[in-house]
């Protein structure tokens, strides 16, 4: 399915995103926690309290390198490689996009086991947005981007 309005769909991927936010921020993160028995640990991201400045550039940086960079990385070359390696049937697809999140999820170890299973949970997200996408790298890259300072 590709999509002939990208605006709308825009407008779309944007209530998804805060919508999976608010879902992340209230139920899985919580969950999360209690079945880990930690906190996602944060405290790299301390400095930014009271320091608007710093925070802008790090929001900017996000989008730059966390959401550009990991989306060619891990949903644009790394699944990409795995599905022409398992070859295209929705199994080998799937299981594709499982190994790809699971290695996107394990790059985040700084932020403790809850952080490993966010992002983890952020990357099988963002794969089936991507997929529903006209599949412009801008917008399968800003959601993810998007996200990243919710967990500041």
């Amino acid at each position: 399915m590709r999509v002939r309005r990208p605006w709308r769909w825009a407008g779309t991927v944007l209530a998804l995103t805060l919508g999976w936010t608010v879902l992340q921020v209230s139920l899985l993160i919580p969950i999360a926690e209690h079945v880990t028995g930690e906190q996602q640990d944060m405290g790299e991201f301390g400095e930014l309290q009271g320091n608007l400045g710093l925070l802008l550039g790090l929001v900017a940086a996000s989008w730059v390198l966390g959401a550009v960079v990991e989306e060619i990385a891990f949903r644009g070359y790394l699944r990409t490689r795995l599905v022409d390696a398992l070859g295209a049937r929705p199994v080998a697809a799937t299981a594709a996009t499982l190994v790809a999140a699971v290695l996107f999820g394990l790059i985040h170890t700084e932020q403790g086991a809850v952080g490993v299973m966010i992002t983890t949970a952020d990357a099988l997200f963002f794969t089936v947005l991507a997929r529903r996408s006209a599949s412009g790298l801008w917008e399968r890259s800003w959601p993810t981007g998007s996200t990243t300072p919710s967990a500041w």
